[in-house]
């Protein structure tokens, strides 16, 4: 298995955080959720985010 991600969560308010990905912010996160994993100091990383997607006309 290769090294997994660094993640780094901060709160930047009582109802807003930020969520670092080896050092890059992931932007648009309205949830997050983790759950630990056996293997060690891991845990898996559940993430919420809106995203724009392109409609079928405009990929013609």
């Amino acid at each position: 298995m290769k090294d997994p991600h660094k993640l780094k969560i901060v709160a930047s308010d009582k109802s807003s955080f930020e969520i670092w990905l080896d050092e890059k912010q992931i932007h648009y996160v309205k949830e997050y959720e983790l759950k630990k994993v056996e293997k060690g100091n891991l845990v898996e990383l559940t993430l919420k985010l809106l995203v724009t997607y392109p409609n079928q006309e405009s990929n013609q």
